[in-house]
């Protein structure tokens, strides 16, 4: 699953160009799909790669209050040893 994650995170436009590509193929091959039944396909398959597009962008950001909690902290245990204005 982790590899499917950083194809998507790197290459997401090959992602979608490949379903697209086998849905064209099961079609050509005798899979009976109605255009409509195409886009819902597609439609789906994009809605999935966003949600997952922003799972991983959310994965690698860092809340704000965590950041302030983490500075706070780091002034207590005199890591840095000038005081915020805003403290």
């Amino acid at each position: 699953m982790a590899w499917l994650v950083n194809l998507w995170r790197t290459e997401p436009a090959r992602v979608v160009g490949f379903i697209t590509a086998l849905v064209a193929l099961l079609v050509a091959f005798g899979v009976e799909l109605s255009s409509d039944q195409q886009n819902a396909i597609l439609g789906i398959v994009a809605a999935v790669l966003i949600l997952l597009g922003s799972e991983v962008t959310r994965s690698q950001v860092t809340p704000t209050a965590k950041a302030e909690e983490d500075v706070a902290e780091a002034y207590n245990v005199g890591l840095y040893t000038a005081v915020p204005k805003d403290m």
